[in-house]
């Protein structure tokens, strides 16, 4: 009776184990993504939720993207949908005309 007892013990520490190793891995890339003031943090804590529940390729992905530094080119103004400022001439630059 007693091995079992202890078996039973030793198998449920291990699924708790698992189960808190599951829950810092999956977390892993949102933490680190918050950490380092990431804009995209929230996208990347749910890809990495989702790529490990879907098998890991997306949780890899997210580890790479929460360490990506983003890089924002400017959006021309027309693409923005923002018509361009009119210059306005001034009275001396009518004068020298």
């Amino acid at each position: 009776m007693f091995m079992t007892t202890a078996g039973f013990i030793i198998l449920l520490l291990l699924g708790l184990l698992v189960l808190w190793l599951f829950v810092e891995i999956g977390g892993f890339p949102g933490k680190k993504a918050k950490e380092r003031n990431h804009p995209q943090a929230e996208a990347i804590a749910v890809l990495g939720w989702l790529g490990l529940l879907l098998g890991g390729v997306g949780w890899v992905v997210a580890v790479v993207w929460a360490y990506t530094k983003p890089v924002f080119a400017p959006i021309p103004q027309a693409a923005a949908g923002v018509d361009p400022p009119v210059a306005e001439s001034t009275e001396s630059e009518e004068a020298a005309e």
